[in-house]
């Protein structure tokens, strides 16, 4: 009970402590409610990022200056929203427990989780781990992981979570539980999307795209799996939206939160980059044609600039330019490759991110475990995280295929399509070449849990609207659940009896390695405690 009450309160306080102070920021800006509830918890973040990384500069005692800032800050929050705006509790009062529901949720759905696996999915999760200690015990900054430096990744989500847990302790499992929080944001970004965008007016909207959301495979396994790019595909989705709002009614704030969005998305993750690309062209392009349009892609750039150079400018200053911008993996790992190799590469991460085709390769990976079920886990993990039809589920692919071809063959001239629209199909193609080419290795499976889960986000936004206006949408919904529900349980089940810590040793001493072995390795020699073990032990 003491465990599961202390990861209650730990919960409550990180929701609030992202939400308050964002909230009372965003209220300075004429937009409606929807949009103020998204944007309070990205601002906050921004700003938790901003003054963490401050602290670490400066190099002062972290606990006490954090501790007291956030309490500080929030009382502040608060008295504001509650004497200021009375309208607040009305406006929000209903979002916020919902959200926080579905924050729960998440959490009590990686109390199943003993260590990370399935699929070929390791390390990544066990880096930004120690990339948060790195801010939290001062390492050396020559420190590398398994050869990458810290330039080779943006930090903001490793500052977000350094800033809490330098109050809170470095745990394990409060780690697991300041990144679900964050990575859930992306629920938000579809909402987002889907009401404001596609003007679905219909009163439970938001419960509606909560479990969607929750419930598609990948999307939950991206959320509750503790690295960035889920975060990162939040800011990118609504820097999106206020740039498709931009194009409709021509405000500049839009432009202005557009940029700063977008800005943060690429210091959350650099698979951001492929969606700032189209807009920069588009503003750049409109700007030639019209010399007065200019100021506004000056408006976008520098928004965009200072908000990335608020660690672009500590990183040039203690790795260098180079190290600074060619350490990433996209540049690092396919710096070599000639022209031949380049679309070898590309086009197998084409044919596999489009299709659920599972290759040769991968299958022999695990074809060394004797039980169907265990391979056959690894092998769905695959499909639905690795390509496009898996990232939106098969029930709704499927359903997306047909209700397109239908709106295709009704729409005759391109013309109809309004200026944003246009915009959306080019920045949608576009991305996704992007996204392909920047993949730096030839992948077993596809590549769409890399750099495509903003555009997945926004394709089930489209989906959602569909199935909302079809006349057969509930039984298509009904399917879904039942598709969902069904790998959610699976997943359960295999963790239940083939990731115990007993079948691990087992294979361990067999000497039979995979993905899962190096996890339960990486969680064992490090004494790392999981939200699992916090609440069964």
């Amino acid at each position: 009970m003491k465990s599961l009450l202390e990861i209650f309160i730990l919960s409550f306080f990180f929701f609030f402590s992202t939400y308050l102070p964002g909230r009372v920021i965003i209220e300075k800006f004429n937009l409606n409610r929807e949009e103020k509830f998204v944007l309070s918890f990205g601002i906050s973040c921004f700003l938790f990022y901003i003054y963490g990384f401050l602290i670490y500069i400066v190099n002062i005692n972290y606990s006490v200056f954090n501790g007291l800032f956030i309490i500080l800050l929030n009382l502040v929050s608060l008295f504001y929203l509650i004497f200021r705006k009375k309208h607040f509790f009305i406006e929000d009062k209903n979002f916020l427990l919902t959200y926080f529901s579905c924050f729960l949720f998440l959490l009590f759905f990686q109390s199943f989780i003993p260590f990370y696996s399935g699929s070929l999915w390791f390390w990544d999760w066990f880096e930004h781990y120690l990339r948060t200690i790195f801010f939290l015990e001062r390492l050396p900054l020559d420190i590398t992981f398994l050869g990458y430096i810290i330039p080779s990744r943006p930090p903001l989500f490793n500052l977000v979570c350094f800033f809490f847990q330098s109050i809170t302790g470095k745990d394990f499992y409060i780690y697991q539980i300041i990144s679900t929080l964050i990575n859930s944001l992306i629920i938000l970004s579809v909402y987002l999307f889907c009401k404001e965008y596609f003007k679905i007016e219909k009163r439970n909207l938001f419960f509606f795209v909560i479990v969607i959301c929750m419930l598609n495979p990948a999307i939950l396994r991206q959320i509750t799996y503790t690295w960035t790019k889920a975060f990162s595909a939040y800011y990118v989705i609504v820097g999106f939206y206020f740039y498709l709002k931009f194009i409709k009614l021509k405000n500049k704030t839009s432009l202005f939160l557009s940029g700063f969005l977008f800005g943060t998305g690429f210091i959350v993750h650099y698979s951001a980059g492929p969606y700032i690309v189209p807009v920069f062209l588009h503003l750049f392009m409109n700007s030639i044609k019209n010399i007065k349009k200019f100021m506004n892609f000056s408006i976008f750039f520098i928004t965009f600039f200072l908000t990335t150079f608020t660690y672009f400018s500590w990183s040039i200053k203690n790795y260098g330019v180079k190290n600074t911008f060619l350490s990433n993996t996209t540049f690092k790992d396919q710096k070599d490759l000639n022209i031949k190799e380049r679309v070898e590469k590309d086009l197998n991460n084409l044919f596999k991110t489009i299709l659920p085709i599972i290759s040769k390769e991968f299958i022999q990976n695990f074809n060394v475990f004797p039980e169907f079920s265990f391979r056959f886990h690894n092998y769905i993990l695959s499909i639905y995280s690795s390509n496009i039809p898996g990232n939106l589920s098969f029930t709704l692919f499927i359903f997306l295929i047909i209700s397109s071809l239908k709106k295709i063959l009704k729409v005759k001239e391109i013309n109809k399509f309004r200026e944003d629209e246009k915009f959306l199909i080019f920045f949608i193609l576009f991305s996704f070449f992007i996204g392909i080419i920047v993949n730096p290795t030839k992948d077993l499976v596809g590549v769409a849990h890399v750099t495509f889960l903003p555009f997945s986000a926004i394709i089930l936004s489209f989906c959602i609207k569909n199935l909302l206006m079809h006349n057969k949408g509930k039984k298509i919904f009904y399917t879904f659940i039942i598709e969902s529900l069904l790998c959610l349980f699976f997943h359960i089940y295999i963790f239940q009896n083939y990731y115990t810590v007993e079948k691990t040793i087992f294979y361990y001493k067999k000497e039979i390695r995979g993905p899962h072995i190096v996890n339960f390795a990486l969680k064992i020699n490090n004494n790392l405690i999981f939200i699992y073990d916090k609440i069964r032990f």
